[in-house]
């Protein structure tokens, strides 16, 4: 994609002569190269993280109860979390971290980096071996670094009542094992505003330019809790929002006329994505509190007692 977004996006790559031959600026970064993946390979890699924790957990439990003398363990009884338990508790509690960054009024760009965060960490790590709600204050205290919301420990605890800065310092290096210790986030929202100042090219009025913009803002917060930010490049999602965020005739017939003068020949592909992320969007449930609930009930009775303190291991 070229266009006056460029300047706004690290996805849309330049053409000068200078660097035609170069990737673009994106295909360069660790965003591209170690989290990008495909559907399958995202299932696939949850498959795997969860049967390797129902095994570690089996096994840890077994010596729990060698190590007590307790024979009241039977691993056959346990019901262990499945994948897709895994990734509902996961998203209930990424959907808790935005309401948080809310209310403390912390910008997108560090609800976005926090969220994510907590995908990628979770991606390799089990909630059977880590519980989001431990996880999930580290995740945003980091993305406030990596943001540059400068924000002391101290300041970051109070903030949020966060009992002990111990309970978000102790996990930010197991947290950052879990990122590659690779913190850079790029996000859509820079794409989106960069589209918004192109799109006044082909939209001269700009209260419903406006109006738009917010709705795709909007979008890319929920789509954010879904595994879209895996597959897609943030100029690429930013631009789907763009094209489905309002139905209205006018509105439609503005957009399509940018990707005919801006992406004429990316065109199919554009609306490859746009289908698939407008399907996402509609069929997105959020998960209920009372189902994190019975999960969570669940996830007491197969919780790895290697990582909990009271546990005679």
């Amino acid at each position: 994609m070229t266009s006056t977004a460029e300047s706004q996006s690290p996805a849309l790559s330049s053409t000068t002569k200078d660097t035609k031959d170069l990737p673009p600026l994106y295909h360069q970064t660790s965003q591209y190269r170690h989290w990008r993946f495909s559907y399958a390979q995202l299932l696939n890699i949850r498959e795997a993280s969860n049967a390797g924790a129902v095994e570690r957990v089996k096994s840890n439990y077994e010596q729990e109860m060698a190590e007590s003398q307790d024979t009241s363990y039977s691993k056959d009884e346990v019901k262990f979390l499945t994948v897709e338990d895994e990734l509902a508790l996961c998203v209930f509690y990424e959907t808790r971290l935005q309401h948080m960054c809310n209310l403390v009024k912390l910008p997108d760009t560090v609800m976005y980096t926090a969220v994510m965060y907590m995908k990628r960490f979770f991606l390799h790590n089990t909630v059977m071996d880590y519980h989001p709600k431990d996880v999930l204050y580290t995740c945003l205290f980091l993305a406030t670094k990596a943001e540059n919301e400068r924000l002391s420990i101290d300041e970051f605890c109070q903030k949020l009542r966060v009992r002990s800065s111990d309970s978000v310092l102790n996990l930010e290096f197991t947290v950052s094992q879990g990122l590659k210790f690779e913190y850079c986030i790029y996000h859509p929202f820079r794409a989106a505003y960069g589209f918004f100042l192109d799109l006044q090219t082909v939209m001269t009025e700009m209260k419903p330019l406006k109006t738009l913009y917010n709705k795709v803002q909007a979008l890319i917060a929920k789509l954010v809790l879904t595994d879209v930010p895996f597959i897609y490049q943030p100029s690429q999602i930013a631009l789907a929002c763009f094209m489905v965020a309002d139905g209205d005739p006018d509105i439609q017939k503005a957009i399509n006329s940018y990707i005919d003068l801006r992406f004429m020949d990316q065109k199919s592909m554009l609306i490859s994505i746009k289908e698939d992320i407008d399907s996402t969007l509609k069929n997105y449930k959020p998960v209920s509190q009372e189902d994190a609930k019975t999960i969570d009930r669940s996830l007491r009775f197969c919780a790895n007692p290697a990582n909990n303190p009271e546990s005679s291991m």
